[in-house]
Protein backbone atom coordinates (compact mmCIF):
# COMPACT_ATOMS: atom_id res chain seq x y z
CA UNK A 1 0.00 0.00 0.00
CA UNK A 2 3.53 2.30 -0.01
CA UNK A 3 3.43 4.82 -2.57
CA UNK A 4 0.06 4.15 -3.92
CA UNK A 5 -0.46 7.69 -3.74
CA UNK A 6 2.48 8.94 -6.30
CA UNK A 7 0.86 9.59 -9.49
CA UNK A 8 -1.59 11.40 -8.05
CA UNK A 9 1.15 13.56 -6.20
CA UNK A 10 3.15 13.97 -9.40
CA UNK A 11 -0.35 14.71 -11.39
CA UNK A 12 -1.55 17.03 -8.69
CA UNK A 13 2.30 19.00 -8.95
CA UNK A 14 1.77 19.12 -12.72
CA UNK A 15 -1.56 21.07 -12.32
CA UNK A 16 0.09 23.32 -9.89
CA UNK A 17 2.26 24.35 -12.18
CA UNK A 18 -0.43 24.67 -15.36
CA UNK A 19 -1.88 27.10 -13.25
CA UNK A 20 1.12 28.70 -12.21
CA UNK A 21 2.03 29.29 -16.59
CA UNK A 22 -1.65 29.84 -17.62
CA UNK A 23 -2.27 32.99 -14.64
CA UNK A 24 1.00 34.53 -15.73
CA UNK A 25 0.30 34.49 -18.97
CA UNK A 26 -3.58 35.81 -18.58
CA UNK A 27 -1.37 38.78 -16.69
CA UNK A 28 0.49 39.82 -19.60
CA UNK A 29 -1.94 39.28 -22.28
CA UNK A 30 -4.30 42.39 -23.32
CA UNK A 31 -6.54 40.66 -25.38
CA UNK A 32 -10.09 39.95 -23.72
CA UNK A 33 -10.94 37.16 -25.02
CA UNK A 34 -8.03 35.35 -24.65
CA UNK A 35 -7.31 36.29 -20.98
CA UNK A 36 -10.37 34.33 -20.48
CA UNK A 37 -9.34 31.52 -22.46
CA UNK A 38 -6.18 31.41 -20.14
CA UNK A 39 -8.20 32.29 -16.71
CA UNK A 40 -10.77 28.88 -17.93
CA UNK A 41 -7.58 26.93 -18.24
CA UNK A 42 -5.84 28.39 -15.33
CA UNK A 43 -9.13 27.24 -12.99
CA UNK A 44 -9.74 24.11 -14.39
CA UNK A 45 -6.40 23.53 -13.71
CA UNK A 46 -6.90 24.58 -9.56
CA UNK A 47 -10.30 22.64 -9.51
CA UNK A 48 -8.55 19.49 -11.23
CA UNK A 49 -4.98 20.21 -8.50
CA UNK A 50 -8.37 20.55 -5.65
CA UNK A 51 -9.53 17.27 -6.57
CA UNK A 52 -6.37 15.37 -6.96
CA UNK A 53 -5.32 16.85 -2.91
CA UNK A 54 -8.91 15.41 -1.38
CA UNK A 55 -8.35 12.00 -3.54
CA UNK A 56 -5.11 11.59 -2.12
CA UNK A 57 -6.14 12.64 1.39
CA UNK A 58 -8.61 10.13 1.76
CA UNK A 59 -6.76 7.24 0.14
CA UNK A 60 -4.12 8.01 2.15
CA UNK A 61 -5.98 8.05 5.32
CA UNK A 62 -7.01 4.10 5.01
CA UNK A 63 -3.83 3.52 3.53
CA UNK A 64 -1.95 4.63 7.11
CA UNK A 65 -4.47 2.96 8.97
CA UNK A 66 -3.45 -0.44 7.43
CA UNK A 67 0.06 0.11 7.44
CA UNK A 68 -0.04 1.19 10.88
CA UNK A 69 -2.53 -1.86 11.81
CA UNK A 70 0.01 -4.30 10.08
CA UNK A 71 3.29 -2.86 12.09
CA UNK A 72 1.63 -2.91 15.44
CA UNK A 73 1.44 -6.69 14.23
CA UNK A 74 5.02 -6.89 13.30
CA UNK A 75 5.16 -5.90 17.13
CA UNK A 76 3.36 -8.78 18.38
CA UNK A 77 4.77 -10.87 16.34
CA UNK A 78 8.34 -10.11 17.06
CA UNK A 79 7.01 -10.37 20.97
CA UNK A 80 5.55 -14.03 19.98
CA UNK A 81 8.35 -14.89 18.04
CA UNK A 82 10.68 -14.42 21.22
CA UNK A 83 8.81 -16.14 23.31
CA UNK A 84 9.25 -19.55 21.02
CA UNK A 85 12.81 -19.23 21.94
CA UNK A 86 11.59 -19.73 25.84
CA UNK A 87 12.52 -23.34 27.16
CA UNK A 88 12.30 -24.60 30.82
CA UNK A 89 15.16 -25.83 32.23
CA UNK A 90 16.74 -26.60 35.79
CA UNK A 91 16.98 -23.72 38.03
CA UNK A 92 20.07 -23.82 40.17
CA UNK A 93 20.11 -20.49 42.37
CA UNK A 94 21.83 -21.73 45.40
CA UNK A 95 19.35 -21.97 48.35
CA UNK A 96 17.95 -24.13 51.54
CA UNK A 97 16.10 -27.35 51.30
CA UNK A 98 12.86 -27.34 53.25
CA UNK A 99 13.21 -28.07 57.12
CA UNK A 100 11.73 -31.61 56.43
CA UNK A 101 13.27 -34.83 55.34
CA UNK A 102 9.83 -35.88 53.90
CA UNK A 103 10.03 -32.84 51.36
CA UNK A 104 12.06 -31.80 48.77
CA UNK A 105 11.30 -28.36 46.51
CA UNK A 106 12.66 -28.82 43.12
CA UNK A 107 13.56 -25.17 40.92
CA UNK A 108 12.56 -24.60 37.02
CA UNK A 109 13.33 -21.48 35.45
CA UNK A 110 12.58 -19.89 31.95
CA UNK A 111 15.52 -19.69 29.65
CA UNK A 112 16.31 -18.21 26.18
CA UNK A 113 17.56 -20.38 23.88
CA UNK A 114 18.74 -20.37 20.68
CA UNK A 115 16.38 -22.73 19.00
CA UNK A 116 13.88 -20.82 17.25
CA UNK A 117 10.57 -22.23 15.22
CA UNK A 118 11.00 -19.26 12.72
CA UNK A 119 12.74 -16.76 11.43
CA UNK A 120 11.68 -12.70 11.12
CA UNK A 121 12.05 -12.21 7.46
CA UNK A 122 13.57 -8.46 6.72
CA UNK A 123 13.46 -6.12 3.85
CA UNK A 124 16.84 -7.31 2.57
CA UNK A 125 15.99 -11.43 2.23
CA UNK A 126 14.93 -13.43 -0.72
CA UNK A 127 11.84 -13.18 -1.99
CA UNK A 128 9.32 -15.38 0.65
CA UNK A 129 6.77 -16.23 -2.67
CA UNK A 130 8.97 -17.77 -4.07
CA UNK A 131 7.75 -15.68 -7.44
CA UNK A 132 4.57 -16.64 -6.88
CA UNK A 133 3.28 -13.60 -5.51
CA UNK A 134 -0.29 -13.68 -4.65
CA UNK A 135 -3.44 -11.46 -6.29
CA UNK A 136 -3.42 -9.24 -2.82
CA UNK A 137 -7.05 -7.46 -4.39
CA UNK A 138 -8.08 -11.14 -4.62
CA UNK A 139 -7.12 -12.29 -1.04
CA UNK A 140 -9.81 -14.42 1.21
CA UNK A 141 -7.88 -15.12 3.91
CA UNK A 142 -4.30 -15.08 5.45
CA UNK A 143 -2.85 -16.84 8.25
CA UNK A 144 -2.78 -15.01 11.36
CA UNK A 145 -0.58 -15.49 14.19
CA UNK A 146 -2.24 -14.70 17.41
CA UNK A 147 -0.90 -13.94 20.80
CA UNK A 148 -3.83 -15.81 22.50
CA UNK A 149 -2.95 -19.39 21.06
CA UNK A 150 0.85 -18.79 21.40
CA UNK A 151 0.30 -20.98 24.01
CA UNK A 152 -0.47 -23.87 21.45
CA UNK A 153 2.92 -23.38 20.01
CA UNK A 154 4.68 -24.50 22.92
CA UNK A 155 6.53 -28.44 23.04
CA UNK A 156 6.00 -29.99 26.51
CA UNK A 157 9.52 -30.26 28.27
CA UNK A 158 10.28 -33.47 29.69
CA UNK A 159 12.52 -34.13 32.45
CA UNK A 160 14.01 -37.37 32.25
CA UNK A 161 15.54 -39.52 35.09
CA UNK A 162 17.94 -42.35 33.93
CA UNK A 163 19.53 -44.58 36.14
CA UNK A 164 17.12 -44.60 39.02
CA UNK A 165 17.74 -47.24 41.62
CA UNK A 166 14.09 -49.12 40.48
CA UNK A 167 10.68 -48.47 40.92
CA UNK A 168 9.47 -46.64 38.54
CA UNK A 169 6.05 -47.21 36.64
CA UNK A 170 7.35 -49.55 33.80
CA UNK A 171 5.42 -49.16 30.89
CA UNK A 172 1.83 -48.00 32.90
CA UNK A 173 -0.60 -45.63 31.54
CA UNK A 174 0.82 -42.24 33.85
CA UNK A 175 -0.81 -38.65 33.56
CA UNK A 176 0.79 -36.05 36.37
CA UNK A 177 4.06 -36.07 38.50
CA UNK A 178 2.54 -38.14 41.21
CA UNK A 179 2.01 -40.81 38.61
CA UNK A 180 5.20 -40.85 36.42
CA UNK A 181 7.55 -40.97 39.65
CA UNK A 182 5.30 -43.40 41.95
CA UNK A 183 7.61 -46.05 43.34
CA UNK A 184 10.56 -44.55 41.84
CA UNK A 185 13.41 -44.83 44.17
CA UNK A 186 15.67 -42.37 43.34
CA UNK A 187 17.33 -41.13 46.50
CA UNK A 188 19.83 -43.90 47.00
CA UNK A 189 20.84 -43.50 43.62
CA UNK A 190 24.06 -41.54 43.26
CA UNK A 191 24.34 -42.93 39.44
CA UNK A 192 20.66 -40.95 38.99
CA UNK A 193 21.02 -38.56 36.46
CA UNK A 194 18.42 -35.85 35.33
CA UNK A 195 17.92 -34.43 31.73
CA UNK A 196 15.28 -31.74 30.54
CA UNK A 197 14.69 -31.64 26.85
CA UNK A 198 12.13 -29.41 24.86
CA UNK A 199 11.00 -29.70 21.52
CA UNK A 200 11.68 -26.87 19.24
CA UNK A 201 8.39 -24.72 19.43
CA UNK A 202 5.83 -24.93 15.81
CA UNK A 203 4.23 -21.22 15.32
CA UNK A 204 1.89 -22.78 13.07
CA UNK A 205 -0.27 -24.43 15.51
CA UNK A 206 -0.54 -20.78 17.05
CA UNK A 207 -1.74 -19.44 13.67
CA UNK A 208 -5.81 -18.93 12.99
CA UNK A 209 -7.17 -18.67 9.63
CA UNK A 210 -8.44 -14.60 9.35
CA UNK A 211 -10.67 -14.07 6.42
CA UNK A 212 -10.28 -10.78 4.63
CA UNK A 213 -11.96 -10.75 1.49
CA UNK A 214 -16.12 -12.47 0.98
CA UNK A 215 -14.44 -14.30 -2.23
CA UNK A 216 -11.01 -14.69 -3.97
CA UNK A 217 -12.52 -12.27 -6.48
CA UNK A 218 -11.57 -8.74 -7.60
CA UNK A 219 -13.85 -6.36 -6.17
CA UNK A 220 -15.19 -8.27 -3.44
CA UNK A 221 -16.56 -7.22 -0.02
CA UNK A 222 -15.11 -7.46 2.79
CA UNK A 223 -15.41 -10.83 4.83
CA UNK A 224 -19.21 -10.68 6.83
CA UNK A 225 -17.85 -10.93 9.74
CA UNK A 226 -15.65 -7.58 9.79
CA UNK A 227 -17.36 -5.13 7.87
CA UNK A 228 -19.31 -3.59 10.87
CA UNK A 229 -16.72 -4.06 13.46
CA UNK A 230 -17.33 -2.63 17.22
CA UNK A 231 -14.91 -0.28 18.83
CA UNK A 232 -13.82 -3.04 21.28
CA UNK A 233 -12.94 -5.80 18.81
CA UNK A 234 -9.98 -7.83 19.27
CA UNK A 235 -6.59 -6.47 17.36
CA UNK A 236 -6.53 -9.49 14.97
CA UNK A 237 -10.25 -8.66 14.00
CA UNK A 238 -9.04 -4.58 13.51
CA UNK A 239 -6.09 -5.75 11.23
CA UNK A 240 -8.26 -7.76 8.94
CA UNK A 241 -10.33 -5.20 8.48
CA UNK A 242 -7.55 -2.41 7.96
CA UNK A 243 -6.04 -4.68 5.32
CA UNK A 244 -9.18 -5.51 3.60
CA UNK A 245 -10.01 -1.76 3.50
CA UNK A 246 -6.62 -1.01 2.57
CA UNK A 247 -6.78 -3.33 -0.27
CA UNK A 248 -9.62 -2.41 -1.51
CA UNK A 249 -9.29 1.44 -1.65
CA UNK A 250 -7.88 2.17 -5.34
CA UNK A 251 -4.95 3.81 -6.44
CA UNK A 252 -6.41 7.76 -6.74
CA UNK A 253 -7.08 8.92 -9.73
CA UNK A 254 -7.25 12.02 -11.82
CA UNK A 255 -7.23 12.82 -15.43
CA UNK A 256 -4.16 14.77 -16.67
CA UNK A 257 -4.80 18.28 -18.33
CA UNK A 258 -0.90 18.14 -19.89
CA UNK A 259 -1.48 17.55 -23.39
CA UNK A 260 -5.26 17.78 -23.78
CA UNK A 261 -6.41 19.03 -27.34
CA UNK A 262 -8.96 21.47 -28.03
CA UNK A 263 -11.93 18.96 -28.29
CA UNK A 264 -11.41 17.32 -24.70
CA UNK A 265 -11.13 21.12 -23.72
CA UNK A 266 -14.40 22.00 -25.36
CA UNK A 267 -16.18 19.25 -24.31
CA UNK A 268 -15.63 20.12 -20.41
CA UNK A 269 -18.69 21.46 -18.71
CA UNK A 270 -16.15 23.23 -16.57
CA UNK A 271 -14.28 25.46 -19.18
CA UNK A 272 -17.71 25.71 -21.55
CA UNK A 273 -19.23 27.18 -18.35
CA UNK A 274 -15.93 29.97 -17.52
CA UNK A 275 -15.60 30.97 -20.91
CA UNK A 276 -19.78 31.48 -21.57
CA UNK A 277 -20.11 34.00 -17.81
CA UNK A 278 -16.37 35.68 -18.81
CA UNK A 279 -16.38 35.94 -22.36
CA UNK A 280 -18.37 39.14 -22.95
CA UNK A 281 -19.48 38.16 -26.78
CA UNK A 282 -20.75 35.01 -25.41
CA UNK A 283 -22.74 35.71 -22.50
CA UNK A 284 -26.41 35.66 -23.76
CA UNK A 285 -25.61 31.69 -24.76
CA UNK A 286 -28.46 30.74 -22.45
CA UNK A 287 -27.48 26.85 -22.86
CA UNK A 288 -23.54 26.93 -22.41
CA UNK A 289 -23.80 22.91 -23.06
CA UNK A 290 -26.23 22.12 -25.21
CA UNK A 291 -27.84 22.87 -28.13
CA UNK A 292 -26.81 25.16 -31.15
CA UNK A 293 -25.40 28.27 -28.64
CA UNK A 294 -23.38 25.67 -27.01
CA UNK A 295 -21.93 23.69 -30.27
CA UNK A 296 -21.04 27.74 -31.15
CA UNK A 297 -18.93 28.05 -28.23
CA UNK A 298 -17.63 24.30 -28.05
CA UNK A 299 -15.94 25.47 -31.20
CA UNK A 300 -15.02 28.64 -30.57
CA UNK A 301 -12.81 26.96 -27.20
CA UNK A 302 -11.67 24.17 -29.60
CA UNK A 303 -9.90 26.82 -32.36
CA UNK A 304 -9.32 29.56 -29.59
CA UNK A 305 -6.78 26.76 -27.92
CA UNK A 306 -5.35 25.31 -30.92
CA UNK A 307 -3.87 29.27 -31.57
CA UNK A 308 -3.71 29.47 -28.16
CA UNK A 309 0.13 29.91 -27.25
CA UNK A 310 0.63 28.33 -24.12
CA UNK A 311 -1.30 25.46 -25.19
CA UNK A 312 0.04 22.12 -23.08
Amino acid sequence: MNGQTATTEAAKKDFGSLYNTWTLAEAAEENTKKRCLMLGLAAEARSRASQAALNIETASKTYKQAVAAIHQHKVRLRAIHEATKLQITEGKTPGTSPSSANHAAILFKLVQSNTQACKMSTGGDSDSFNGNKPKFSQLKNIKLTTLANIHKGFATTTLSIASATGGCPNAQAVTDIQSRLAGCQIAAATTTTYAFSTLKATSDKGQIKADIFDAATENSDCHKTIRNLLENAGPEAKLQKAICDGLKTKQPVVQPLRRSSGDSLAALHSIQLFIRNCDADLQSNADAHSGPQAEKLKRYIKEAYKKHTYRI
